[in-house]
């Protein structure tokens, strides 16, 4: 049984990756005490991970003890070895970039951020069916600009990149990429470094856009059509309540909400849970 099962595996629909810093043990628990167990619903099959800095050896410390203790309890964290909590946190998510690369075969890496509301029915249900090849999927920013003060923790040289405006990212609340993509920047990076960004949802559209344009590395599809499914901040507003400050609000067609307390984050479960049988 167990042979047969492996000789024609199904591969899981996406890898999860939630990025959270290590001190953040309440937003992870109200993660797991109300959508990510959700995941479990999902067809062909969906499993998360915790990306996070790694642990510290040599000194006592009492946050890496409990880290330990909790990845052994709840089995779902990854620690990105060399990588710390330091932001921006470009860095670190090419390192959890490399390990998806490596360890599954999901058709999709979709990484999220710990402090993130998620309906997953509707996401998971968006990705089944786009394409499989060549996608990168997420609420872009066509017109991020370049910040060019040294002292400024978002710094990019002109030796990086010359134009005043970054390539086309997706925000990095949430986004997906086809895993041939995630693979092929893990090969590029490590038969030939790519130049970095620090700031790690520009990071990703950067490297795309190296593979595409300087490596000769095929295309890359930017399905950008449901940004409207999206809020940046939970909040309800309309222009005449907010004006220039309603910038993707809360509605009943929102799948993801980021910048969620883990307060609130419960409250929003709660309400999902008693409107109907089916949590969205």
């Amino acid at each position: 049984m167990a042979c047969h099962a492996l000789a024609k595996p199904a591969p899981a629909l996406a890898l999860v990756g939630v990025y959270s810093a290590r001190a953040n043990f309440g937003r992870r628990m109200a993660l797991r005490d109300t959508w990510l167990p959700l995941l479990r619903r999902e067809a062909p099959g969906v499993v998360h991970k915790f990306f996070m800095a790694d642990t510290l050896l040599g000194q006592h410390s009492e946050l890496d003890e409990l880290l330990r203790q909790e990845r052994d309890v709840f089995d779902d964290i990854v620690f990105l070895a060399k990588t710390t909590d330091e932001y921006p946190i470009g860095k670190k998510g090419l390192a959890a970039l490399l390990w998806v690369a490596h360890n599954t075969d999901a058709q999709f890496w979709l990484k999220l951020d710990d402090d993130l509301y998620l309906r997953p029915g509707p996401v998971f249900d968006r990705l089944r069916h786009m394409q499989r090849a060549e996608a990168y999927w997420g609420a872009f920013d066509y017109s991020g600009l370049v910040v060019r003060d040294p002292a400024d923790s978002h710094f990019t040289s002109r030796e990086i990149w010359a134009e005043e405006v970054f390539p086309p990212y997706a925000r990095g609340a949430a986004l997906a990429m086809s895993m041939d993509l995630v693979r092929q920047i893990a090969h590029e990076e490590e038969r030939e470094p790519f130049k970095k960004i620090i700031v790690e949802d520009v990071s990703y559209g950067f490297y795309l856009w190296q593979l595409v344009f300087e490596r000769d590395g095929g295309s890359v599809t930017l399905l950008d059509n449901d940004e409207p499914h999206f809020a940046m901040d939970a909040k309800c507003c309309t222009e005449a309540t907010h004006p220039n400050n309603c910038w993707l609000p809360l509605s009943s067609e929102t799948w993801i909400v980021h910048h969620v307390t883990p307060e609130t984050l419960r409250c929003m479960f709660a309400k999902d849970v008693a409107a109907g049988p089916d949590p969205p």
